[in-house]
């Protein structure tokens, strides 16, 4: 679910500035001042969509996990008789599914800035792709 996620994100932020550089229009964002506040304000757009890329796949797939009836379990410890030791905090399944939403959520902030980074520095689709695997491998790995 996370790969997914990230994956997507990767797809949809990385040509933001990409089609200004191919285009010839950084020098001219540059010369003028609503210009120069156009790359935050792509950032910004970048990261409204990533939340909202995550929320509705998010959606998706806990509309999908609600169909199996493991509502129930929620309220119960993941540790089992397998866990070795005392844990300094026992977490439920309700919070470990919250944790994870958390995660994601900051996981996929922090692949969306760096896409956009990317796609500032990046001259063409080839090389974006190519800075991209690897760090899809390191970080969905």
């Amino acid at each position: 679910m996370t790969v997914l996620i990230g994956l997507s994100i990767l797809l949809m932020v990385s040509p933001i500035f990409l089609r200004d550089k191919q285009s010839k229009l950084i020098h001219l964002q540059y010369t003028a001042r609503i210009g120069r506040k156009l790359f935050l304000r792509k950032l910004t757009a970048a990261m409204i969509s990533t939340l909202l890329i995550v929320t509705v796949q998010l959606g998706v797939f806990f509309l999908m996990y609600s169909r199996l009836g493991t509502g129930l379990f929620l309220d119960s410890g993941i540790n089992s008789i397998f866990s070795i030791g005392y844990f300094w905090y026992d977490l439920t399944f309700g919070q470990f599914i919250g944790l994870t939403v958390a995660a994601i959520y900051a996981l996929s902030l922090i692949t969306a800035v760096f896409a956009a980074w990317i796609s500032s520095m990046a001259p063409n689709y080839m090389v974006i792709i190519g800075l991209q695997i690897p760090y899809a491998f390191l970080m969905f790995g």
